[in-house]
């Protein structure tokens, strides 16, 4: 039995643990769920510098990510990927339920 997860870049497909459907059930958790609370500027233009105002939950949490992942894979703005490369990478951490922002530029 395979299941498809597709909230990643590249999409991934994996095996069931013993081909138990039970072992393959997804739960999101509201508790590990970021919130996105703002952009700001609010008017987003191509290669412009933005912050993502949210609250991250417990999605940085150490026992979610290891200390060496970066604390997203991607974001993208209506469909459009965002370039992070240069200030987010494994050393930014978000803060556990309290309002942070994430520093990012819009485009690829």
């Amino acid at each position: 039995m395979r299941v498809k997860v597709a909230n990643t870049a590249e999409a991934t497909d994996s095996s069931c643990h013993n081909d138990i459907a039970s072992k393959c059930e997804v739960h999101y958790s509201l508790r590990y769920t970021p919130v996105l609370l703002d952009t700001v500027p609010n008017q987003v233009y191509f290669d412009q510098e933005i912050n993502f105002v949210l609250n991250a939950m417990r999605a940085n949490h150490k026992s979610v990510i290891s200390a060496d992942m970066d604390p997203v894979v991607f974001i993208k703005i209506d469909g459009t990927r965002c370039d992070s490369e240069g200030l987010i990478d494994y050393e930014t951490r978000l803060g556990e339920s309290r309002v942070d922002a994430l520093r990012t530029r819009a485009g690829d």
